[in-house]
């Protein structure tokens, strides 16, 4: 709670410290309409000149054109504080929805992947196309939505990678499933952007995240390692290349202990 606490409170910070800004603006704007009213009541209300020159001084004295400029500004910072704790509240939210969520059946994590990609197909569209290599059937115990969930994370990400290279045509994601008789695998692979070596063992942490302030809550992958690991006692690695692209390798045993 003490991360998801900092996590909310730095975005919060900057949106109430716009508002306050742009509080202070609607202030001026109110002076100057004082003013404006004020010269309207005592002159000649055609006499443009006076008002010209009003006008032009007024903008000088508040910094008129400062303000519009920081204005945007504000509001465009605003917006993405907003966005982030919505982000970060949503996120939040599947977490305490995956730890009340304990129904485990026999499924298929083919249709899994399928579900998974028909969720993502608006976000694929016109960025990747998908190749699919699967080991069909593959059954394996466990949480239909849960799994849906991590992979549709891990697409996401693939997904968010290539976009982040800039291509200038659209990018490959390879799904491949198959099984040693004891556990299932998917392989996830993305021709992206990559991810630093020194970043490699932090991408699964809370919070942890390289996109820019704003475009990332740092939960997408410590939700995808949460249901993998803690949820399905199975793993999920990671292998990338900067700027070559990553792969994301999800284990699940076939048979879940005690189930």
């Amino acid at each position: 709670m003490a991360g998801f606490a900092h996590e909310i409170s730095n975005p919060l910070s900057f949106v109430i410290s716009n508002f306050e800004t742009l509080a202070a603006y609607l202030s001026i704007f109110k002076e100057i309409i004082r003013e404006i009213n004020y010269v309207s009541m005592n002159r000649n209300k055609n006499d443009f000149y006076i008002f010209f020159s009003l006008w032009n001084l007024l903008k000088i004295a508040y910094k008129l054109d400062f303000m519009y400029y920081d204005i945007y500004n504000l509001l465009t910072e605003t917006q993405i504080g907003i966005e982030r704790i919505k982000n970060i509240v949503d996120s939040v939210r599947n977490f305490a929805w995956i730890e009340n969520e304990e129904n485990f059946r026999e499924i298929d994590l083919n249709a899994c992947i399928d579900r998974a990609l028909l969720l993502s197909k608006n976000e694929i569209q016109n960025v990747a196309f998908v190749e699919k290599e699967y080991t069909d059937p593959l059954v394996l115990e466990g949480n239909f939505d849960q799994l849906v969930q991590a992979l549709l994370n891990l697409i996401l990400n693939a997904v968010h990678a290539i976009k982040s290279k800039q291509l200038d045509k659209p990018g490959l994601i390879k799904i491949r499933t198959y099984s040693d008789g004891e556990y299932a695998y998917c392989e996830i692979t993305d021709n992206g952007i990559g991810i630093p070596k020194k970043n490699l063992e932090s991408v699964f942490d809370v919070f942890f995240t390289t996109k820019s302030f704003g475009f990332g809550t740092g939960l997408g992958l410590s939700i995808v390692k949460y249901i993998i690991s803690e949820k399905h006692n199975g793993d999920v690695f990671v292998d990338s290349e900067q700027g070559v692209g990553s792969t994301f390798t999800v284990k699940l045993p076939l048979r879940q202990k005690g189930y």
